[in-house]
């Protein structure tokens, strides 16, 4: 799969000492490509150790024990205006339009001491969207609105 990939590196997903590309969902890895050639600008893959795959009793899209592969993953995106709202706003668009079934926004993370905007991205069997604001879920326009509030 990774001769397949235009933007992204089997190295890319490594976590937790180990590396969780050929346990990606194939379809998450192709879509997540296409997303990146649209969008036109780097999509980096959250270092955190949970970005990627988990093994854990989570309902988690991210749980390869429970689904037998790993179908999320959580990423930055480069901004492509000063307006916050807006690249939110057209990251999802494009997400959607890809196909991505859960896409969650996370409007309050940070990324190299640096507060940034981070999606979840999955191709689960449910349509949702959320955002999650210091630690609560909340519907995903509210994520927007809160960009739109910085």
């Amino acid at each position: 799969m990774e001769d397949k990939l235009t933007h992204f590196k089997k190295s890319e997903f490594n976590r937790n000492g180990r590396n969780w590309f050929d346990d990606m969902c194939p379809s998450l890895l192709v879509r997540l490509d296409v997303l990146r050639n649209i969008w036109n600008a780097p999509i980096i893959i959250s270092p955190h150790k949970d970005a990627i795959g988990r093994e854990d009793d989570s309902n988690s899209q991210h749980n390869i024990n429970k689904w037998g592969e790993v179908k999320a993953i959580d990423v930055f995106f480069e901004a492509h205006t000063l307006n916050a709202y807006a690249n939110a706003y057209d990251f999802f668009s494009i997400a959607k339009k890809v196909n991505f079934s859960g896409i969650g926004i996370y409007p309050d993370t940070t990324y190299n001491f640096k507060r940034r905007t981070m999606f979840h991205l999955d191709t689960g069997n449910r349509k949702a969207t959320w955002s999650r604001i210091n630690g609560v879920y909340r519907p995903f326009d509210e994520g927007l609105e809160f960009l739109s509030n910085i």
